[in-house]
């Protein structure tokens, strides 16, 4: 996985370690909208998910793993649960012998509970929208207010004098 992958991946570890539910939001935004996140190992992807509380990465995992040609490994299998495993090589199974079968609504009943659980988990991460609309106005306050201390120095040093002004720059910087 390229760097840029991997490196979303740790902002979103910490950020769901930290609670900074905003970057962890933004992280999740930028996993998805990468494409070689996209293009990511279904294994690594299931295991990210669960490990994160992304429900949509696990189910997505879960949809390549039972649609794929190959079966699922014995390193796999481990990685991802015997159960797991049995259930979406069932469904691979299937979907071989019938291509029509669709395998989103079978992994969305057969995984309903860690799904339950997963979306549980995430919902703890979410910030209402009115509150991420009210960080969002905070932060544009707070670089309004730092905008504005940086205008009216720069008018308490002109106010002075040059020699002034660079004698109490010196001092205050």
């Amino acid at each position: 996985m390229p760097d840029e992958a991997e490196e979303w991946i740790a902002v979103l570890k910490l950020s769901t370690r930290w609670k900074c539910l905003d970057l962890r939001q933004l992280a999740i935004k930028s996993m998805n909208r990468l494409e070689a996140f996209r293009c990511l190992d279904p294994v690594r992807k299931v295991i990210v998910g669960r490990d994160l509380h992304v429900q949509m990465w696990v189910m997505d995992g879960y949809r390549a793993l039972a649609t794929r040609e190959e079966s699922i490994s014995d390193e796999e299998m481990q990685m991802i649960g015997v159960v797991a495993a049995f259930r979406l090589e069932r469904m691979r199974n299937l979907r071989s012998k019938n291509n029509r079968y669709e395998v989103s609504n079978e992994i969305s009943r057969e995984f309903q509970e860690e799904f339950s659980s997963i979306t549980d988990n995430e919902e703890k991460y979410l910030i209402p929208l009115r509150t991420f609309n009210a960080i969002q106005d905070s932060k544009k306050t707070l670089a309004e207010m730092a905008d504005f201390r940086h205008l009216r120095e720069n008018a308490y040093f002109r106010s002075l004098g040059e020699s002034e002004s660079k004698r109490r720059r010196g001092i205050l910087y």
